[in-house]
């Protein structure tokens, strides 16, 4: 009897790219085919483990911030490969305000902005608000007016991580 070995021809993974933040774990399933493989022995590697690492099982796992391919070859074959790309992106950490106090006359007006940090968060996104509309209003493009006198607060917060910043305005 006579059993001829196939060897590997293709490999899948289910997932061709991955969007993680650091310190994200994400396990890769490789397929070998065809099914009468006679080694399905995969071996996993990282184009920058400083960005993302895998081990011998798939596991993949967000070390810092840019992107990786992850590829998963068939040792009886090296031809037989697929790979996963992966963009690893930062949580928020905080907001910086372009200030964080004003002194206005009725009718003035400034641009406040805001952005998160670190700079490559994935959601740099930031919602607005006004604690006192009867002293300031925020206009659509971003412009702080000042429509009574008091004090009030504009208040930058982040989407991702809730983190706030404050204006203060006399």
């Amino acid at each position: 009897t006579v059993k001829a070995k196939t060897a590997a021809e293709s490999v899948t993974l289910n997932e061709k790219a991955l969007t993680m933040y650091t310190g994200d774990s994400f396990k890769l399933l490789a397929t070998v085919l065809p099914d009468e493989t006679f080694d399905k022995t995969v071996n996993w590697t990282s184009s920058d483990n400083n960005v993302a690492t895998v081990d011998a099982n798939g596991a993949v796992k967000a070390i810092g911030y840019g992107k990786a391919t992850i590829t998963a070859a068939c040792a009886s074959n090296s031809a037989a490969k697929a790979v996963c790309e992966v963009s690893v992106f930062e949580h928020c950490t905080g907001i910086e305000l372009s200030a964080t106090s004003a002194e206005m006359y009725i009718g003035d007006s400034f641009s406040l902005t805001a952005r998160t940090l670190p700079l490559n968060t994935t959601d740099g996104k930031i919602e607005w608000s006004v604690n006192n509309e009867t002293v300031i209003k925020r206009n659509a493009d971003g412009t702080i007016v000042a429509v009574g006198a008091g004090t009030a607060e504009v208040i930058a917060k982040s989407t991702d991580g809730g983190h706030i910043g404050k204006c203060s305005v006399t």
